[in-house]
């Protein structure tokens, strides 16, 4: 049985939903990690980037729409704290990050930068520590797999 083409095993509804997201989520951003392969050093790093955020608008728009009937959002509701996680969610995972996601995509190609994609889940773990999360033993495995994993197809020719 394909897992890919068969969901008899998910018997849950919502995990079903989460499987399906998920599966959603990693065909998109395989497909735009081709993309910016093939089109990404032809445009500039401006207008390829203005792309992107303007197709996730468009995309994530009827989500808003839809949030924002079910529960409605007052702006006078935010704390300092909650506009500082807005600046640096705008900065530096959205902006820096895929500046170089995309600078990477373009030198190296879209396989082999590909391979460092994992690193996000240690890199997440290393990070949750500062403000104080526990990083468990099964944590730390498994951030020991992702590293072994990235160097093992790093190293091999």
């Amino acid at each position: 049985m394909n897992p890919l083409t068969s969901m008899k095993g998910i018997k849950n509804s919502a995990r079903k939903y989460l499987t399906h997201t998920v599966l959603a989520a990693v065909l998109s951003w395989s497909v735009y990690s081709v993309i910016m392969k093939k089109w990404g050093g032809e445009l500039p790093k401006q207008a390829t980037f203005l792309v992107t955020m303007l197709i996730g608008l468009f995309i994530l728009s009827p989500f808003y729409v839809w949030e924002s009937l079910q529960s409605p959002f007052q702006w006078g509701s935010l704390t300092l704290d909650m506009w500082l996680g807005i600046v640096y969610i705008s900065i530096f995972p959205t902006l820096v990050a895929f500046t170089c996601w995309n600078e990477g995509v373009i030198r190296v190609g879209a396989s082999r930068a590909s391979n460092y994609l994992h690193l996000i889940v240690v890199f997440a773990g290393i990070f949750a520590l500062f403000i104080g999360e526990t990083y468990t033993l099964v944590q730390f495995i498994g951030a020991l797999f992702i590293i072994g994993g990235v160097l093992l197809v790093s190293n091999s020719k």
